[in-house]
């Protein structure tokens, strides 16, 4: 799977954005709260999960705001896909032209994995007896 073009609108502190990722390496660097943990939980919310950040959708639509929107172009099982995730009081989604009324209809089709500080945990705190 290659991620070829990822669009933000409204979402966390990303007012708007637009990412052409390189095909082999890509850094994201910046200042604190300038948005850098808000593109991975929006590349994160194409796994049909919920945030890795916050338990209620709404929370990741940008203060002020109604909706929140991501498109993620991507491709996959040889052919270009796109799937779109509109945030309002929950989140749908629409793969491929096909619309679902919940995100997590889509889990299954795009992958990735989080490793955040919070999950540093497991090695600095060890087990739980």
């Amino acid at each position: 799977m290659k991620f070829k073009k990822l669009e933000i609108s409204d979402f966390r502190n990303i007012e708007k954005i637009e990412i052409e990722p390189n095909e082999n390496i890509n850094i994201i660097y910046g200042q604190n709260a300038e948005g850098k943990t808000s593109i991975l939980e929006a590349l994160w919310c194409f796994t049909g999960a919920k945030s890795f950040r916050s338990s209620k959708d709404i929370e990741m639509v940008k203060f002020g705001k109604q909706k929140a929107r991501l498109k993620l172009s991507f491709f996959d099982d040889n052919r270009d896909q796109e799937c779109i995730i509109n945030i309002e009081k929950s989140r749908t989604a629409v793969l491929n032209d096909v619309e679902y009324n919940s995100a997590s209809k889509i889990a299954g089709k795009i992958y990735s994995i989080v490793f955040s500080p919070n999950d540093l945990n497991i090695i600095k705190d060890g087990p739980n007896f």
